[in-house]
């Protein structure tokens, strides 16, 4: 009997040691800036968790550098942010402030965004994305996916600056 409860003492904590190893390896903060309603830059670094990404939509998260205090922004704060090569633009979307993920600098001022919203659905909360163009920074306007994927393979066909490939963007 004593050694099955050290064998499951033993194999709690090794799984309990992985979980913790795991939930932090998904969670870094990389170099990027935030730039500010009076085109102040904060130039830092920027958290990032490849398992929560919807984050990135809502709020951002910046610090000078490892050990400053972190100081958590929302879209209505700021005109937006840039991490690793990602830039996110602050958009009122249905009455709602929420950073717009910048896809790509397409076709002559047409620019294609990515914005992701939660849902529920049947006691589980969902993620899904939206594609919205705009035109010279004025009119901001919703499309398909497919018409995004389209805006986004004809930028990379005319060689302008694709800021995320291979989005897997699907209808």
């Amino acid at each position: 009997m004593k050694k099955l409860t050290t064998w499951f003492t033993l194999s709690f904590l090794i799984v309990m040691l992985f979980m913790c190893g795991s939930v932090s390896a998904q969670v870094k903060y990389s170099k990027g800036y935030v730039l500010m309603q009076n085109n102040d830059t904060l130039r830092g670094e920027i958290k990032t968790n490849a398992k929560r990404e919807f984050d990135s939509f809502i709020k951002v998260f910046y610090r000078k550098s490892e050990g400053n205090e972190v100081k958590t922004f929302l879209p209505q704060k700021i005109k937006g942010y840039a991490v690793d090569s990602s830039f996110f633009v602050t958009r009122k979307i249905d009455g709602d402030m929420m950073f717009a993920k910048l896809l790509s600098s397409g076709t002559m001022t047409e620019n294609v965004y990515e914005v992701q919203t939660q849902y529920d659905a049947m006691n589980t909360t969902k993620t899904a994305s939206d594609y919205y163009i705009d035109k010279d920074n004025k009119d901001f306007t919703k499309i398909k996916s497919k018409k995004a994927n389209k805006l986004i393979d004809d930028a990379k066909a005319k060689g302008k600056k694709v800021e995320v490939a291979e989005l897997g963007l699907k209808d």
